[in-house]
């Protein structure tokens, strides 16, 4: 057999002892433990694998090497128990282990060999037998405590204190797959993802695999940004993700009995791992999850004897790497989608805060007349900050607003009209939008001549006739003061459903699918009348 010494990534910052080893995976934690010394439950945080399909699949090598190959079932089952046993012994207590397999059909029936890993992973140390008296023992399966079945003992035995524990199984939808089918069996288009860990609170980030997608979202986000997630939507249980194209078909460098998709273990990569975190897969093949692994800056790790499935392996990481650096300088990264949503859906969340806030006024919405408040535009100055807006820690945002009021409204009337604002930003649905709101009321003529110059931007964007996703084209303060001095025809050409129209530094041109609404954005010009827009 070749040198096992394993071959090194790319990177030469990871340390030595990373990569994929040409040596056999049942021994994995004492070629490990010679490589790194005592890493007994401190080297790999998540594992990413597909067993062996005992007599199904001939992997091409040695058939001695090949788990399963030949070998009785109870016989292939004790060889894959003892290698998870090696892994979870090399895992960190926060990591996973996560094997896509399927069942088979042998002899007419079908082999759950996804029931016996869940059961085999469950007892690593394969206790059979009560340790006082030597009776068999009995699992209860809602608990997964092995009791004795004499009646007489009292011994029981937890076995998932000390073995992988079943957290959730996920379905790979595979799209396609081959045509294969026969008496008994249909055709086979999905997998399972079965989803181990050491302990209950192990690594498991979800808001970092939301799928940034508005498409994925109900219609009405637009109208109620306020009630999704600003990187998007969780994964259900089924995944559908294609199987790479074998052969000559695809664009990969894949020949190999059961590839990966990419998409996948990227997605286990980023629901369980961080940079510089270890992904390990102890039957690696041509290497899919090591390349990914190293690709997404992590230290990758695997075993594997197949000559021709190592020699495969530098090409695949090379083409899996490059694809990957294409991915970031084009932003088409998963953490460049959830930063570009994040920062559509905050935009958003500022650019309704008026139309929130004069839903919650006092009153039913029959009872109110927002008509006769005199608003003829609300002015925001909010968060553009993109690094702000895409970050994951962000739960509120600042956001100053100005409630504009003709100028023949009453002192009694501002007065009566900022303390209603002030007690609506208390209530729903005003104050389910995360935005910390400073508040004003203010006329016309206050606004022009004390605090314009707080909302001046260049551009300014007008967003009117109730429709806050996408702009009616640019304004300046100036073409709007000359605009409101008449304000029916001000009122009449930008207010629907009694909303005001709203002048915002924010730049937002979004439908529900994620889509711009409107390519070319002209500025607003005032009429020789002051009350009407030109066409643009």
């Amino acid at each position: 057999m070749a040198d096992t010494s394993p071959i090194p990534p790319v990177d030469s910052e990871v340390p030595e002892g990373y990569g994929l080893y040409h040596a056999d995976t049942r021994s994995h934690y004492d070629t490990l433990t010679e490589q790194f010394g005592d890493v007994d439950g401190q080297l790999i945080d998540t594992t990413i694998t597909s067993p062996p399909y005992g007599d199904v699949k001939d992997y091409g090598y040695d058939e001695e090497l090949q788990i399963g190959l030949g070998d009785d079932y109870e016989d292939y089952l004790e060889e894959l128990r003892r290698v998870y046993k090696q892994t979870y012994d090399l895992t960190k207590p926060d990591g996973s282990l996560w094997v896509i397999v399927n069942t088979f059909k042998k002899g007419g029936r079908t082999i759950r060999l996804p029931t016996d890993i869940a059961d085999i992973c469950e007892n690593l140390e394969n206790k059979t037998n009560c340790d006082k008296c030597g009776a068999p023992l009995t699992k209860d399966r809602e608990t997964g405590v092995h009791y004795c079945t004499d009646d007489e003992c009292s011994f029981e035995y937890d076995s998932i204190a000390d073995s992988w524990v079943l957290q959730d199984i996920v379905i790979w939808d595979k799209v396609r797959a081959l045509p294969y089918s026969g008496k008994g069996k249909f055709r086979n288009v999905f997998e399972y993802i079965l989803c181990f860990s050491k302990q209950n609170d192990f690594h498991f980030d979800l808001d970092k695999i939301r799928i940034a997608d508005a498409t994925e979202f109900k219609d009405w986000w637009i109208n109620y940004p306020e009630r999704y997630h600003p990187r998007g939507k969780v994964p259900d249980n089924i995944w559908e993700m294609v199987t790479p194209t074998q052969g000559g078909w695809g664009n990969m460098t894949i020949d190999h009995p059961a590839p990966f998709p990419r998409p996948l273990v990227e997605r286990i990569i980023q629901l369980t791992t961080d940079p510089g975190d270890v992904v390990f897969d102890h039957f690696a093949g041509t290497g899919t999850v090591l390349a990914q692994a190293e690709a997404m800056n992590r230290w990758p790790l695997g075993f594997e004897l197949s000559d021709d499935y190592v020699g495969a392996y530098s090409t695949l990481r090379e083409e899996i790497i490059e694809e990957w650096k294409e991915r970031q300088a084009e932003g088409n990264t998963l953490e460049e989608e959830q930063a570009r949503l994040a920062q559509k859906i905050w935009r958003l969340r500022q650019l309704v805060f008026p139309r929130k806030l004069l839903q919650s006024l006092p009153g039913s919405s029959e009872e109110r007349d927002l008509g006769e408040l005199n608003i003829n535009t609300v002015f925001l100055d909010g968060c553009a900050d993109d690094e702000l807006l895409a970050a994951r820690e962000t739960e509120r945002v600042p956001l100053k607003t100005a409630i504009i009021v003709d100028d023949d409204t009453s002192e009694a009337a501002r007065v009566e009209l900022t303390e209603s604002l002030a007690a609506a930003q208390e209530e729903d649905p005003c104050s389910a939008v995360p935005v910390d709101a400073d508040v004003s009321v203010q006329t016309v003529s206050e606004f022009v001549g004390e605090t314009a110059n707080e909302f001046e931007a260049s551009p300014l964007y007008l967003y009117d006739k109730n429709d806050y996703n996408y702009p009616a084209g640019t304004i300046t303060i100036e073409t709007w003061d000359a605009m409101v001095q008449t304000p029916d025809g001000w009122r009449q050409n930008h207010v629907a459903y009694e909303y005001p129209p709203v002048i915002s530094n924010l730049y937002l041109n979004v439908d529900s699918d994620g889509k711009e609404v409107v390519t070319d954005i002209e500025e607003v010009r005032a009429s020789e009348g002051g009350a009407t827009l030109t066409d643009f």
